[in-house]
């Protein structure tokens, strides 16, 4: 019996290779299909390949309201597992019997009429790129393949609106492989007090070390020479911006120094022109000052990435300063095993480690780094680039390019958020020992720069589409919003004359807030003046973003205004009357901002009891009225009676009564 078993299961094989092996090119409803080297393609019309699973068919019924099990049965076919349900509206995907042949069946679910989709599911293909960069070409940069940048460039090569401060010795911002990403304004020396950041040349001293640090975040990408920077841009394109700001220097044979009040001075330097990234790649005594300015930097939106030190002696399982501050992204050092660099580890030079502890955030390449060195004999070599640079210091600036990468995709990003990213994507590596995501050696692990990029949300944004002109009839307005933390917890409209007078025309110029359209995406609006709508859409994250449509209304009287937001900035915050009062069932409520502010208007009842309230995140200065219907937050109408309103803004309260008289 077991041989009649072996022998059917034989048979059975055989048929499938023998069907599959005749097949050379098929097409099932509407795909080519070929089979090249083996493997089974299908083929888009511009004559790209892609690889299918022939073990996988999606399908969706014509008839979407029919049972898929049902229409099965009905088709004869064999059973299928489903894989994941019913995906992305109507689709399913099953699994196929070993036994069964694919081709056959797939030609069955189009010749029975019932289904509109069926096709052998296909893998996409990465958009990895390579740089033709002479280091890179000649497989030198291990780093950058370890921490996936191939697939992250397809992301995102740095945008030149970004800028990252290089803290350091001083950079060599004439390098060949550099000149292009400076910043205009070049930087500062705080130890000369002169805008020329370049090393100092001192006998017998290498002082590449900043020159170096550069180079890893942003040297010239994809240009056909020397080494590949992270954020360098791409070919002709620049990338992120470089600012050099020089607070050390070197004595003797090597021996580097940090100023403590230069580095100070250097940080609110670069938070105050527009550094979005910081690198620190030194350590410092803690000190009060430094503690200031890693706070002011942190409170501007700004990211200190900062190295978390070497040791050379006994292990030091501590963070050097200021990579121990809870403002700063603690960057240890790995080699190409993705251990932890250790002393005597028979990697590099043995000679050092990679200091660790529990304030270290995560870990990057830091041996054997290709990057750019001071041209001529003043740097580590005399060449143009250093081929071997090393230490925490060579692992900290590839999480300063990663985070200036990521501000290209989102410049909102605050610190925390893209730390988070940072933490959240690192990959688990060196066959340590995680808990709660976390190993004292590694951190959040060794930072992968693809997953970080893919982890990135856009930038919130919102787009209003709708009629611009109008003749006497309501327009649909659609708030499109985009990127940002979904889902979307609000949606405030308001509107402005642009510039019609009249009995029954609000005040030209004043935004009126719609109260009765607040939390709808999509409204119907038209009055009979020429208007602006302004909505202002708010993410999980309580960030908002706003757009401005104006609506010609062909009908309505109007009146020039050369610039309808070139308005007269109120001298001071004020709450107005509310008119009509007493009012029935509307009323306009109006105040006016002197300077950026959140904003909450609540109305309460006389007993304090609040009955409806408005807030609103960073409105800009100038004049505001809220038309109110009269309806509490549930949608309930008011009974008649006094009514007190206030309005809070950050540094003014003022309080204003109301009747309402049915």
């Amino acid at each position: 019996m077991k041989y009649k078993i072996l022998i059917t299961l034989i048979m059975a094989f055989i048929f499938i290779q023998l069907c599959f092996a005749g097949t050379k090119s098929f097409s099932i409803a509407g795909y080519q299909y070929v089979k090249s080297e083996n493997k089974f393609h299908v083929i888009d019309q511009y004559n790209n390949s892609y690889s299918i699973d022939t073990n996988k068919v999606i399908v969706r019924l014509k008839n979407t309201k029919q049972n898929i099990n049902d229409v099965l049965i009905k088709i004869n076919a064999p059973t299928l597992k489903d894989v994941r349900g019913k995906f992305a509206g109507d689709f399913f995907e099953f699994q196929i019997p070993s036994k069964t042949n694919s081709i056959q069946l797939l030609k069955q679910f189009e010749s029975s009429g019932y289904f509109d989709v069926c096709h052998f599911n296909v893998f996409g293909k990465l958009h990895a790129i390579e740089p033709d960069d002479t280091y890179y070409q000649n497989f030198l940069h291990w780093n950058l393949d370890k921490i996936s940048m191939p697939n992250a460039w397809t992301k995102s090569t740095g945008s030149s609106s970004v800028k990252v401060a290089v803290i350091d010795v001083g950079t060599d911002y004439t390098h060949v492989d550099l000149v292009k990403n400076m910043w205009p304004g070049i930087g500062y020396d705080y130890l000369d007090g002169d805008n020329n950041p370049y090393p100092e040349y001192l006998t017998n001293s290498k002082n590449g070390h900043g020159t170096c640090v550069t180079g890893i975040i942003c040297s010239d990408l994809n240009n056909n020479e020397g080494v590949s920077g992270i954020a360098g841009g791409w070919n002709l394109t620049k990338g992120v911006q470089f600012i050099s700001l020089r607070a050390g220097e070197v004595f003797g044979m090597g021996q580097e120094e940090i100023n403590n009040t230069a580095a100070v001075a250097s940080i609110i330097y670069a938070v105050n022109n527009g550094a979005k990234v910081i690198n620190c790649s030194w350590e410092v005594i803690p000190t009060e000052e430094m503690a200031f300015a890693l706070n002011y930097a942190v409170n501007n939106k700004r990211v200190i990435v900062a190295s978390t030190g070497n040791y050379t002696k006994e292990s030091q399982n501590h963070v050097k300063y200021p990579a121990s501050s809870p403002h700063t992204i603690a960057v240890g050092a790995t080699i190409l095993n993705d251990k932890r660099k250790t002393l005597n580890d028979g990697a590099d030079i043995t000679n050092w480690g990679s200091c660790y502890g529990t304030t270290i955030d995560v870990v990057a390449p830091g041996i054997n780094i290709p990057t750019t060195d001071i041209e001529g004999q003043y740097g580590y070599s005399t060449g143009n680039y250093n081929p071997s640079f090393r230490g925490t210091s060579a692992a900290a600036p590839h999480v300063a390019a990663l985070a200036s990468l990521i501000a290209s995709i989102n410049p909102d990003l605050t610190f925390y958020e893209i730390r988070d990213i940072i933490r959240n994507n690192a990959a688990k590596v060196g066959g340590y020992t995680y808990v709660n995501n976390f190993n004292e050696n590694m951190g959040y692990g060794r930072i992968n720069a693809n997953a970080a990029l893919n982890a990135t949300p856009l930038p919130l944004s919102i787009n209003i589409s709708g009629p611009t002109f109008l003749a006497g009839d309501n327009g649909t307005f659609t708030a499109n919003a985009g990127g940002g933390t979904t889902p979307y917890t609000n949606y405030q409209w308001w509107y402005r004359n642009d510039g019609t007078i009249g009995m029954k025309a609000p005040p030209v110029g004043i935004w009126v807030y719609i109260s009765h359209y607040e939390g709808q995406s999509i409204i119907t609006y038209g009055p009979d003046f020429c208007f602006s709508l302004k909505c202002i859409v708010t993410d999980s994250n309580n960030k908002t973003a706003e757009d401005i449509h104006s609506v010609t209304v062909i009908d309505g009287l109007k009146k020039d205004i050369s610039d309808p937001n070139d308005l007269n900035i109120p001298s001071s915050n004020n709450l107005k009357p509310n008119y009509p009062n007493p009012f029935n069932p509307t009323t306009t409520i109006q105040y006016n901002l002197s300077e950026n502010s959140d904003v909450v208007l609540t109305i309460m009842d006389i007993s304090g009891h609040i009955v409806k309230e408005w807030e609103f995140i960073g409105q800009d200065p100038g004049t505001y009225s809220i038309l109110w219907d009269g309806r509490k937050n549930n949608g309930q109408e008011l009974t008649s009676g006094m009514y007190i309103y206030q309005l809070k803004t950050s540094n003014f309260s003022d309080t204003q009564k109301m009747v309402y008289m049915k």
